[in-house]
Formats: structure tokens, C-alpha cells, sequence
């Protein structure tokens, strides 16, 4: 797994509820249940993409 080390890697769960910024601060939330939300945040938005372009008329 690659770790990006950009600030937004860290933050773009926190507006979505996967956690709070207390819980990154404090360290409740782990590098590695940061690195496997992101994985589901990624998976999440490919699939919701397909499922988008499989809607459109002649399948995309």
C-alpha cells in the first residue's frame, strides 16, 4: 500500500464521518484504518463512476 504524503490523504474522510479530527489528532484513528478507508473511499467512487457510465444511454 502507498502512502501519499499529502495533508488531504489524512483529511478526506473526516467530512464523509469515517472519523473526526480529534480522533486523527488524538490517536484514536490508525495510519492503517486511514490507508484502508481511503481504499474503500477509491473503490466506492469507481464503482458509483461505472455504475454512472453504465446508466448513460448505449451503455457509455
Amino acid at each position: 500500500m502507498s502512502m501519499p504524503d499529502e495533508e488531504e490523504w489524512y483529511l478526506a474522510p473526516i467530512p464523509l464521518g469515517y472519523y473526526s479530527y480529534p480522533d486523527l489528532l488524538n490517536g484514536a484513528i490508525h495510519i492503517e484504518d486511514i490507508a484502508e478507508i481511503n481504499d474503500a473511499m477509491r473503490v466506492e467512487s469507481e464503482n458509483r463512476w461505472r455504475l454512472n457510465e453504465a446508466m448513460k444511454p448505449n451503455g457509455g
